[in-house]
């Protein structure tokens, strides 16, 4: 919970969020965080997410197409948000057009609840293992991929309104729809 003696440990990179390139530290957000471009938090990172955040992917141009947020093996990657206060990851604007965004690429571990995912060209895109449960994927070209060896679990959510909704590729790893 937002109360947990965790969050605090957490609260002292909350006012400079990375709002574009690459990340060693640990960060957690809060509130509205607006993406100039691509963000990766590398191996030697944290990044948790309190409930109620919403993550906007900015529009400058063509470039909105091609941002990400990219965990490559974090130490913690955690969303976990609640019924009444979900994580949003959207672009800036919102309209109903999909893939505005090129999506949240996990190539670490991550445990996910009660997020929004939306109007993204691959909503999640799994390498490493991660759980979801009670989120919205929806309005994206593809809503999630699991790539070899990924271990993805998805439960009690909804993947609605986009062209694909899971693909999961074969040669190892699993898959778990509940």
């Amino acid at each position: 919970t937002a109360d947990s003696p965790a969050w605090s440990y957490w609260a002292y990179e909350v006012n400079n969020p990375t709002t574009a390139g690459t990340t060693k530290r640990n960060e957690l957000w809060q509130g509205e965080v607006i993406l100039t471009g691509d963000v990766s938090v590398e191996s030697t990172g944290s990044l948790w997410l309190k409930p109620g955040t919403t993550v906007v992917f900015a529009e400058a141009g063509e470039q909105a197409v091609n941002q990400s947020l990219t965990i490559s093996t974090a130490k913690v990657f955690s969303a976990i948000g609640t019924e009444a206060s979900p994580i949003r990851f959207i672009k800036a604007g919102e309209s109903d057009a999909a893939s505005q965004w090129t999506g949240i690429v996990l190539n670490g571990r991550a445990e996910m609840a009660h997020i929004e995912v939306r109007h993204a060209d691959v909503g999640l895109d799994v390498t490493g293992s991660m759980s979801v449960t009670d989120s919205v994927f929806a309005n994206n070209r593809l809503g999630l991929l699991k790539r070899t060896s990924a271990v993805m679990t998805i439960s009690d959510s909804q993947i609605i309104n986009n062209e694909t909704g899971v693909y999961g590729r074969d040669n190892g790893g699993s898959l778990t729809v509940i």
